[in-house]
Parts: structure tokens; C-alpha cells; sequence
């Protein structure tokens, strides 16, 4: 959990997200409307992560990571 942002997360929901996908691991995502400032999370149709993009010059909407994650104990 980062510990310098703010994330209005409903924690029941994420956790239902994450069990319904049957995930290792889940990441909250917050959508941004310039994300130069963030590295940005490239998904899929189904919302699993392809990658991860690196801080970027040319200013746009993006997904950011939240800091908050959900794992499996397994992980």
C-alpha cells in the first residue's frame, strides 16, 4: 500500500474482482487524465496486465497503479 496517495477503493469489491478472476495477484488501477507524471499498466480484453510502461513524455489518459494489491496466499 502506498503510503503518499489516496485511493477511494471499495475493498470488498477488489477482493470479489480477485476471486472471481481467480488471480495471483490483483493490482488497483486508477485511471489518470495526464499520466507523464506515472508509469502507466497495459491490459488486456480480460484486465490482465501485459506490462508495464515507464514514466512518458507525450501527455494522455492513462490506467496508473494504485499501490494497493490483493495476492493468493500461494504467491
Amino acid at each position: 500500500l502506498n503510503g503518499d496517495s489516496f485511493c477511494p477503493l471499495d475493498l470488498n469489491a477488489f477482493l470479489g474482482f480477485h476471486l472471481q478472476k481467480n488471480a495471483g495477484v490483483s493490482l488497483a488501477l486508477t485511471r489518470v487524465d495526464d499520466s507523464r507524471d506515472y508509469g502507466s499498466v497495459v491490459l488486456d480484453e480480460q484486465q490482465a496486465v501485459l506490462g508495464f510502461r515507464e514514466k512518458n513524455a507525450a501527455p494522455g489518459p492513462g490506467l496508473v497503479n494504485a499501490g494497493v494489491y490483493v495476492f493468493h496466499r500461494d504467491v
